[in-house]
């Protein structure tokens, strides 16, 4: 394209700037008119404006500031929503949750409402919340002195764990002979056989037979018998007879002390010298032979429990009597700490456990029973390992407590030697002069006043005619058994050392009493007051000899 010629270019631009100026100018015009009328309106303003006070602008000024400051709050707010607006589906998320969350705490408005009823108990179980505060501290300051015990005491060995393999249980033979062991203290008790035992513990009563005797003046049966093996026709047992005859006049003589002691039953009230009821009324009678039962004289129950706690502790065990019916003396066994068999000393060649094994050996019936206490499992194990290696048939019973298990000998014996020549006769004599003046004065007295004793018993109301006769009848048998036995018992202590002095020999005596009772010993038993009504009917027991054998288990 050609170019325009310079002077057009020059003509363009006054034209430009004329129009420019013209616009400037009418700016101007209105610039000025603007500012005039906003001059009369701020003054018209500013005349209609009630007066304000200096501290009424200083609160404007407080109120407006605080204005601009919530406006920054309100839109950084606004911005914090903008951003964290949620989308429709966590929205719709959220709204399920709080449905969930208000169903599933729908009772925790009536749980929360009863607050002051809550604050008021609270108050109410502070003192108790204080002592369970005091007894928690009390128990962490005593937990804390336990720990720091047992941080100071040294830690316990354990030792590792031993497997043992025993024979299975077998019933032990039925003629098997039984010897007891006892492991406590983790030492070894050496019991034996226990009818020796028994024997032996007979044989220490005997000997102390003058200081343990009873000697009361109570009514009792201060005897009893011994028996033979030998049963009569209804098969009871037959006491052992002495034969006494007081045939010459010093013998007369020396029985004279039975003549005062006047003795009365209700057949004849009016009553015989004990001297008469033994040996008859006429010249005739009395230099007959007379027949007497051997008997030995009861003990006194309190002098035997006091002989045995003095004897206590001097040897392996203790001893503590206990008493069964009739006087029958049992004895339980304690082992003594400060005794016993260490296992050095138990497996030594000439200890009383290798002796006992060895007499064991001897007869291939003998057993061994152990007595287990917890403490000393592993003194059993060395002594069963070494009566094991001997061929010895053995069992075991774990045990807890003081005293031993009763002894149970597997093989019950039928008789005992005893040495009937052994009896005391002089202390019997001298007992039957000492006691039966002061006793036969008692019963005499009870069988005169018989019939007024037996009226004086209370009868039930409720039976009449035949019935209260039949009972009366069987009460007034029962009290005359009764007061009649008491002459039986006189005439008994009178007797027993008149067959003492004439019986000989070591002979085989019954055994009623199988340990842990001690056999041919008892102790002296009240007579009681007379019964108040008769005997209950029953069926009358078996007859027979005693328990039967019982089974000890080896294993």
């Amino acid at each position: 394209m050609a170019r325009r010629p310079r002077q057009d270019e020059e003509r363009s631009m006054d034209s430009l700037m004329d129009a420019m100026t013209n616009v400037v100018g009418i700016l101007l015009l209105i610039l000025i008119v603007s500012s005039l009328g906003i001059t009369a309106a701020v003054k018209e303003i500013m005349e209609n404006m009630p007066e304000i006070s200096q501290e009424q602008l200083e609160a404007m000024r407080t109120s407006r500031k605080k204005t601009l400051d919530n406006l920054e709050d309100l839109r950084a707010t606004k911005a914090n929503v903008e951003e964290n607006t949620l989308e429709p589906d966590e929205a719709q998320q959220l709204a399920l949750a709080l449905d969930k969350f208000e169903k599933e705490n729908e009772d925790l408005a009536e749980k929360t409402s009863d607050l002051d009823e809550l604050l008021a108990k609270s108050k109410e179980l502070e003192p108790v919340k204080d002592e369970k505060e005091e007894r928690n501290t009390k128990a962490v300051k005593e937990l804390n002195d336990l720990e720091a015990a047992l941080a100071a005491k040294p830690l316990r060995e354990i030792k590792a764990a031993r497997e043992i393999t025993l024979p299975d249980p077998r019933p032990a033979d039925s003629e098997a002979y039984v010897y007891y062991v006892a492991c406590k203290h983790q030492k070894l008790y050496i019991i034996g056989e226990p009818y020796e035992l028994m024997i032996k513990m007979r044989d220490i009563l005997d000997q102390n037979f003058t200081s343990l005797v009873y000697q009361g003046e109570e009514l009792g049966n201060r005897t009893f018998t011994l028996y033979t093996t030998k049963l009569d026709d209804n098969d009871r047992p037959i006491p052992f007879k002495a034969d006494y005859q007081a045939r010459t006049k010093r013998a007369q003589e020396a029985l004279a002390y039975m003549k005062p002691v006047k003795v009365s039953t209700l057949s004849v009230p009016e009553g015989r010298s004990m001297y008469e009821w033994i040996f008859g009324k006429t010249e005739e009678q009395q230099e007959s032979k007379k027949e007497l039962a051997v008997r030995k004289l009861r003990l006194d129950r309190g002098k035997v429990q006091a002989f045995f706690k003095n004897a206590s502790g001097k040897g392996d065990f203790s001893f503590t009597p206990t008493f069964a019916g009739d006087g029958v003396i049992k004895i339980g066994l304690t082992p003594n700490p400060e005794k016993g068999l260490t296992e050095e000393q138990f497996l030594s060649g000439d200890s009383a456990f290798v002796q006992l094994v060895k007499k064991a050996s001897v007869n291939r019936r003998v057993i061994l029973m152990y007595f287990v206490a917890s403490d000393s499992f592993e003194t059993y194990l060395r002594a069963r390992d070494y009566s094991t290696s001997q061929r010895i048939a053995a069992g075991w019973q774990l045990w807890e407590g003081t005293t031993i298990p009763d002894l149970v000998p597997n093989k019950l014996r039928e008789a005992i030697p005893y040495d009937l020549e052994g009896l005391p006769e002089t202390d019997y004599l001298k007992l039957a002069k000492f006691v039966g003046p002061k006793v036969a004065p008692k019963g005499n007295a009870l069988v005169g006043s018989f019939e007024t004793d037996l009226a004086a018993v209370k009868v039930p109301e409720e039976l009449k005619d035949e019935e209260l006769k039949t009972y009366t009848e069987e009460l007034k048998t029962e009290r005359e058994r009764w007061v009649n036995g008491l002459y039986g018992e006189l005439k008994a202590l009178y007797e027993s050392p008149l067959a003492a002095s004439e019986v000989r020999g070591r002979e085989d005596v019954l055994v009623q009493n199988h340990p842990p009772n001690v056999p041919h010993v008892r102790v002296f038993n009240p007579k009681g007051k007379p019964p108040s009504a008769p005997r209950p009917k029953g069926t009358p027991r078996p007859k027979g000899k005693g328990k039967g054998k019982p089974t000890l288990i080896l294993d």
